[in-house]
Formats: structure tokens, sequence, C-alpha cells
């Protein structure tokens, strides 16, 4: 069974080394990840918790706004949020 989260955290641990404090019901979340090329809009987070206790967290990621290279992210915790394991598409 999967438990909807939205809104019920506020924080978001350490995503690879930095930590973030926000609020999930708000439609966007700001994350920078690091490197060449990977300064990139991130928004419309979703995050659940699945069957097996693993935190998903999934948004849209492209250079901007609606732009043609817009796509799926994901990334998984298995320890409640506070570390994450590297985003994938």
């Amino acid at each position: 069974m999967e438990h909807d989260i939205h809104g019920d955290y506020t924080k978001l641990y350490d995503f690879h080394g930095k930590t973030y404090s926000t609020c999930i019901d708000h439609d966007f979340v700001t994350i920078h990840q690091h490197g060449e090329g990977r300064d990139l809009t991130n928004q419309q987070p979703c995050c659940t918790i699945l069957s097996d206790g693993t935190w998903m967290v999934c948004w849209t990621q492209a250079t901007y706004e609606a732009a043609k290279d817009e796509s799926v992210v994901a990334a998984i915790s298995h320890d409640g949020g506070k570390t994450w394991e590297e985003p994938f598409f």
C-alpha cells in the first residue's frame, strides 16, 4: 500500500551533500545538481512512500519552463529522506 505524503513533511535532507528545507505542498522545488550542464529548472515534485518503505520523489526537469527537453526525473531514499540516491530518468 502506498502512502501519499504530499504536504506532510517540510524538510528534504541531505541531497548529495546539500541540506534543503522546503515545503513539499508547493508546486516547485529547486534542486541544484552539481556538474557542467546540470543547472536545470526542476518543478512539479511528487513524493510517495512505496510498499517496501522506500521514499520516491519524481519531478520534471528542463533547461527552462516548457522546454522541449523536459523529462521526468526520480530519486529514491531508503532512510526516510535523510539521504538520496543519484537521480535517474
